[in-house]
């Protein structure tokens, strides 16, 4: 029966993950590199690469502030890595399903909201709520949404996020004790939630590059520009 693994060790598996991440990030796309009869394939490629980036800059620096003892701040950047994460499962989840389909618009049109959309009320593309990508994630992956609520506690003001982070009250004394505490399970959930993320990031990531090269072949073969 194999011992359980401790957070140290999970901690400095995320370390290596994101070492990982971070040595490896594309300095660009290349257009050129791609079929001129579309811009989608570019658009794609865009999308995974900028995606990889964001990744790579939220958990360097979650990975040290776990190290640092700094949990609170750790896990609401971990909770932005799951979120880029979902949105990395749900490009290749929408790859696959034009690959079967062909439908262009429904592939373009998630590409310009994920690229363009923002939450201003005069916006060309209107953000969608990431709790839908969590949950596409959490289809495939049971406990996916379970794990990003579970972080959403301590990222918001909440008592995680508050009293339970940074408040323990010595009631014999009358006396509300002030700084961070290990009273809640923030270390545990935020370091597992890290590693198990950036693991998932890697595979969806990797996985991509057939589903990219099958994409350009298709719009390369068209007789007009797509």
């Amino acid at each position: 029966m194999n011992k359980p693994r401790t957070c140290a060790e999970i901690l400095a598996e995320a370390r290596q993950l994101a070492e990982s991440i971070a040595s490896s990030l594309p300095k660009n796309v290349d257009a050129a590199s791609l079929t001129l009869k579309s811009k989608v394939p570019f658009k794609v490629l865009s999308l995974r690469e900028l995606l990889i980036h964001r990744v790579s800059a939220l958990a360097s620096p979650a990975v040290t502030l776990f190290e640092q003892g700094k949990h609170v701040p750790a896990v609401v950047l971990t909770r932005s890595v799951l979120e880029t994460v979902a949105i990395v499962f749900t490009l290749h989840k929408q790859l696959q399903e034009f690959l079967k389909t062909k439908d262009l618009l429904v592939l373009d049109n998630f590409l310009m909201n994920c690229l363009m959309a923002s939450r201003w009320p005069n916006a060309t593309h209107h953000a969608r709520s990431i709790l839908k990508f969590v949950d596409h994630v959490d289809k495939k992956i049971p406990g996916f949404r379970q794990t990003y609520d579970s972080l959403s506690e301590y990222a918001h003001p909440n008592w995680c996020g508050v009293s339970g982070a940074f408040g323990e009250t010595d009631r014999e004394n009358h006396i509300l004790i002030l700084g961070p505490n290990e009273r809640t399970t923030v270390y545990e959930s935020g370091v597992t939630a890290l590693s198990g993320s950036l693991l998932t990031m890697h595979h969806f990531y990797n996985d991509m590059v057939g589903i990219l090269h099958q994409l350009n072949d298709h719009f390369e073969s068209q007789s007009r520009e797509a």
